[in-house]
């Protein structure tokens, strides 16, 4: 795995990699530069024109008396006006000038900078000079290595930098497209830093919203059929008590105890309609919607205890309309991890479909078993013959698995040989 590395980290790497580049590059330069001068200097004769020069305009200064070989001032203003440090003008014996000092202190004699001998005012004079011109190249062309070292600084630094910028831009583009709501776009994930911290987080969100969205869609969609079935489901027993009621209104039954019957068979698709009311108001009471129900709190019972005691808790109604049940547990101990108000309506919805479908003459058998760390509890039940059709539309169930969810569990069902079969799965603990 490679290793992490800060994008401050990287960036101080940068900015000192850029100096010490930069550092090199004016040493070059400098380095060159100071070759070039002096090859220039040495091919061209430079300085000793330069006071050439100076010699013939004082020679003819003094002779034409515009200036005085004796006034050391006004020579001294000369001179410097010139770039001359050092000069020394010996006129008839006398010598007039500033002269360089050893570390002794003391003047340094003849030895330094150069002789011109020259006649101006009717005499001989000895004038000797030492300058320096390459002052002001040697501030320029520094002044010039500086500006193409801080190029060199600024060409290292962004060619370092340049590869995150170029990923920056990237992750830019693509949330671009991902504002587009194309959601299937993956943002490439490069390096091991904040930005590849980044590029992993927005292709998390972008996972979410794409998984929250499509399960809102297969939300709308269930809700939409739910809906669907339910209208046809209510449909049917209002259009029956609509003609059981319109027969009673306009007589047309023959004897008292026809007209005890239409009356029943309205009471008993009142009751239908009431179920059917019920169970979708539980479901939707659970659905997604509800956040205080999702958070649930879950609380661990002991299941050799609490099984039981659901079961015939529930059991004992079904016993006096002449159900039978055979419950099976396993001999270990465990417990169950459960919320009871969903425990008390699964078991309703449970126990209300046996005496719904289930047979009466043969014994609903409960079976629980432990398996793989986890309890499973199943229904077995033998279905009744009917002569006529039970509407149904399914949504008790659908609500059992809601709650079967919320505790961590799962619910199926189906039909296993002769019999259908409710399981409940849970987490043992």
């Amino acid at each position: 795995m490679p290793k992490k590395r800060s994008l401050k980290a990287q960036l101080v790497i940068a900015v000192v990699a850029a100096l010490l580049s930069a550092a090199v590059a004016a040493g070059l330069f400098s380095a060159l530069g100071s070759v070039l001068e002096q090859s220039y200097y040495d091919s061209t004769n430079f300085f000793e024109r330069r006071e050439q020069k100076i010699a013939d305009e004082l020679e003819r200064r003094i002779d034409s008396g515009s200036l005085s070989a004796e006034d050391e001032t006004v020579l001294d203003k000369f001179f410097s006006a010139r770039g001359i440090i050092f000069w020394e003008l010996n006129a008839g014996g006398k010598k007039l000038g500033v002269v360089p000092y050893g570390y002794d202190g003391q003047p340094q004699g003849d030895n330094w900078g150069s002789l011109y001998v020259f006649s101006a005012a009717g005499q001989t004079m000895e004038l000797r000079l030492y300058s320096d011109y390459s002052q002001p190249i040697f501030y320029a062309a520094h002044l010039f290595v500086l500006f193409l070292s801080f190029g060199v600084f600024l060409l290292v630094f962004l060619v370092l930098v340049s590869r995150k910028i170029r990923y920056i831009n990237h992750i830019a583009q693509d949330i671009s497209l991902l504002e587009g709501g194309d959601l299937d776009y993956e943002i490439k994930v490069s390096g091991n830093d904040e930005l590849s911290r980044l590029a992993e987080g927005l292709n998390g969100l972008r996972v979410s919203l794409k998984n929250q969205i499509e399960q809102e869609k297969q939300a709308r969609l269930a809700n939409s059929g739910l809906i669907t079935t339910l209208s046809h489901d209510l449909r049917t027993p209002l259009t029956t008590q609509l003609g059981y009621l319109e027969i009673i209104r306009d007589g047309h039954w023959e004897t008292p105890e026809q007209c005890n019957e239409y009356l029943e068979r309205c009471i008993a698709n009142c009751v239908k309609l009431k179920e059917m009311s019920d169970r979708m108001f539980e479901y939707f009471l659970i659905g997604e919607g509800d956040e205080a129900r999702q958070q649930a709190p879950l609380k661990d019972y002991d299941a050799r205890e609490l099984l039981p005691q659901l079961f015939s808790e529930k059991g004992v109604l079904l016993e006096e309309k002449g159900f039978c049940f055979d419950v099976a547990l396993p001999e270990q101990h465990f417990g169950l991890r459960l919320n009871m108000e969903y425990m008390f309506r699964i078991m309703n919805n449970i126990y209300s479909n046996l005496e719904k479908y289930a047979e009466p003459s043969l014994p609903v058998r409960i079976n629980v078993r432990l398996h793989d760390g986890r309890c499973e509890i199943a229904f077995y039940n033998a279905l009744r013959e009917r002569r006529e059709r039970v509407e149904s539309s399914g949504i008790g169930l659908k609500s059992v698995r809601q709650m079967m969810r919320r505790q961590n569990g799962e619910l199926s069902y189906g039909f296993c040989g002769d019999s259908f079969c409710i399981r409940l799965d849970f987490p043992a603990i």
